[in-house]
């Protein structure tokens, strides 16, 4: 994971501690990413959180929802790329501007940019939501024909 992030906060309310744990959490989220690391990747969510990928269906609040989702997310191509371009934390929410480079299996790669918010569940310790929105209409296809069918909106991850 490449992090060549610029760090916006409001230093009136945002602390080191809360920027430290931000970008704990971009960093723990894009190194589980690049890894296939499914295990990985649902340590980093409450029991109840809910995950939404661009124009993907968003998860249930359930962990086999997200293991679901995110066993069809690691299988869509052999290789993924993360490059964090820019974070703003706040105590309420992190949000990242990233590009993610998908390399296919046919030698193409493409890459997104994607900007996501994450919430974090104090109590838990553990992020309650994360909501991704970029333009992956273009490599949609691609991750149909290696990941399988996207559930449509009478199913679910």
């Amino acid at each position: 994971m490449r992090n060549d992030s610029r760090i916006a906060n409001d230093s009136s309310v945002a602390a080191e501690e809360v920027v430290a744990r931000g970008l704990k959490w971009v960093e723990k989220l894009g190194l589980a990413i690049e890894a296939k690391d499914v295990e990985a990747g649902l340590d980093c969510f409450s029991d109840d959180a809910v995950l939404q990928f661009c124009h993907l269906p968003p998860t249930l609040p359930t962990r086999e929802s997200r293991r679901a989702y995110l066993t069809w997310a690691y299988s869509m191509c052999p290789k993924v790329e993360v490059h964090v371009k820019n974070i703003s934390v706040t105590p309420e929410q992190i949000t990242c501007d990233f590009v993610e480079t998908y390399h296919f299996t046919d030698g193409s790669s493409h890459p997104v940019d994607i900007t996501a918010v994450l919430q974090e569940d104090l109590a838990s310790g553990k992020l309650s939501q994360f909501k991704a929105t970029g333009e992956i209409a273009h490599v949609v296809p691609k991750f149909v024909s290696h990941a399988g069918p996207i559930p449509d909106e009478n199913s679910s991850w």
